[in-house]
């Protein structure tokens, strides 16, 4: 999970504004702190930390970071973590997923940081680095009825229309892709 260096940290507050899951919090000496049980490791606040003094330390989600969606690493490391997790809905570790979870950490583990949403939110949500297009690529994020979502995906062993998605009745799988 991640940690605060308190000799380094300037005590912006920025890392607390950043938590998608209020895992960050002041102490009455104003020091911030990381509330091991409530982070999900996501690394948003280590990209917000102006002086860098936050850094992941044996975060199991966190082995590798690129500055685009790292095929390569997705099915060597993504789907070697996550395939076969059961789902949960609400839930963000290995234990259990939810398919927004899923989405958002396969994500932060290639490198690419967005505030957490639901699917509901996701599909109302305004960030210039999502939009719609027509014909998904590997790493797409896609949306279909019954607000659930997956990573498009091309893969080696699935070429064509798949997704990479975490369903109710099978947890984190490779699916079809109908829409």
């Amino acid at each position: 999970m991640a940690f605060i260096n308190e000799d380094e940290c300037v005590f912006c507050g920025a890392c607390i504004d950043e938590c998608p899951v209020d895992a960050i919090h002041e102490d009455d000496s104003g020091y911030c702190y990381i509330d091991d049980d409530g982070c999900m490791g996501c690394g948003a606040c280590i990209d917000v930390c102006p002086v860098e003094a936050i850094s992941m330390d044996g975060n199991e989600y966190y082995g590798y970071l690129s500055s685009e969606f790292d095929t390569l690493s997705f099915w060597n490391e993504s789907v070697e973590t996550w395939n076969n997790v059961p789902y949960l809905e609400g839930g963000y570790t290995t234990q259990g997923v939810d398919c927004s979870f899923l989405v958002y950490l396969i994500y932060s583990e290639n490198g690419l940081y967005y505030p957490y949403y639901t699917t509901s939110a996701f599909i109302n949500n305004d960030n210039p680095y999502f939009f719609e297009v027509l014909s998904p690529l590997e790493g797409d994020v896609v949306i279909w009825p019954g607000h659930h979502m997956g990573i498009y995906i091309d893969g080696p062993d699935y070429p064509g229309q798949h997704l990479y998605s975490a369903t109710e009745s099978e947890g984190v799988r490779v699916t079809t892709y109908n829409y």
